[in-house]
């Protein structure tokens, strides 16, 4: 198994057993990159190692592959994502409008104020997992579902947070459309005009569609959504996006921002008495949307009669 490395020290440190030579190494590596952040006690761990696995050799644990994010997730592969962050990310963009023809040897205007000067810092999203202390200090090999469980719920609550109108506080960043007012739909033109008034911004744009407007478009007309696309454009029907709205937008100018280290505590005391082990993990990340004058976001009429009720 690609993360028997992670588990065997997750299983270490459950049975207060000492980590191997090769886990302790890696562990104050990854502690000495990422000092901010890390957390003492616990074994840190790269994301891309947690995904990507490892080749451990005689002196450390070397990284065979980089899986950044869950390569069959649609959203999350559409969109531009920054990994092991040691710094706050100020991520670059730049439009046609800041892009000019020019004399030779002329200097050039350009952009005086980049369109997202916001600069990122981590946020952290933690969780916790019971498991039987029968499974975890036994021989299962059920590393690969626990690397699973934990990637698959700390992206998927990334992505919940991000397709949101949340306004953002101190603990949880701001959804993508917090600062972006929805348009009412009540029919096909008006997703039409959605889409025209999108395409106008010269975008490379897709649909994005929440389970409750994917309903409402069906029952405008079933065939206008199927095959993976919408009006004859991609469609990424996420079930993790604020109902119910429906985006036209380019996807590229999410960003989402990982730094440094997963940090992974196992605490053998807590559940004892109902046999259990928990294991806690704290993951770093933040996003936001270059540009979100480009997004066109709808909502049905219905469903605005009701919210605004």
């Amino acid at each position: 198994m690609i993360n028997n490395f992670i588990f065997d020290a997750i299983r270490r440190m459950a049975r207060k057993e000492t980590l191997t030579n090769d886990q302790i190494r890696y562990n104050r590596e990854v502690r000495a990159q990422y000092p901010n952040i890390s957390t003492q006690g616990a074994f840190n761990v790269e994301m891309r190692n947690l995904i990507g696995g490892f080749n451990v050799g005689t002196t450390t644990a070397k990284v065979t592959d980089k899986y950044t994010t869950p390569k069959e997730d649609s959203f999350l592969s559409g969109i531009t994502t920054y990994d092991n962050l040691k710094f706050d990310l100020s991520a670059p963009y730049i439009d046609a409008d800041g892009v000019e023809w020019k004399e030779v040897g002329k200097a050039a205007q350009g952009q005086q104020t980049p369109p997202n000067a916001e600069r990122l810092s981590p946020k952290r999203l933690t969780t916790s997992i019971s498991i039987s202390r029968e499974v975890i200090m036994g021989n299962n090999e059920i590393e690969q579902q626990l690397t699973d469980a934990i990637v698959r719920a700390m992206y998927s609550k990334v992505v919940e947070s991000m397709l949101s109108s949340f306004s953002g506080d101190t603990d949880t960043p701001k959804g993508i459309f917090a600062d972006v007012t929805p348009q009412t739909l009540a029919s096909v033109e008006d997703l039409i005009g959605m889409q025209c008034t999108g395409d106008d911004n010269k975008t490379d744009n897709v649909w994005v569609i929440s389970p409750r407007a994917k309903k409402h478009l069906n029952t405008l007309n079933y065939d206008l959504l199927r095959g993976g696309e919408f009006l004859n454009t991609r469609a990424i029907c996420e079930n993790r996006m604020e109902s119910p709205f429906i985006a036209y937008m380019p996807l590229k100018l999410a960003v989402l921002g990982l730094w440094g280290p997963v940090s992974i505590t196992v605490d053998n005391v807590t559940q004892l008495v109902n046999g259990k082990v928990v294991i806690s993990i704290d993951f770093y990340a933040n996003f936001a949307y270059l540009a979100p004058d480009l997004i066109q976001l709808g909502r049905f009429q219905e469903e605005a009669t009701e919210g605004n009720g």
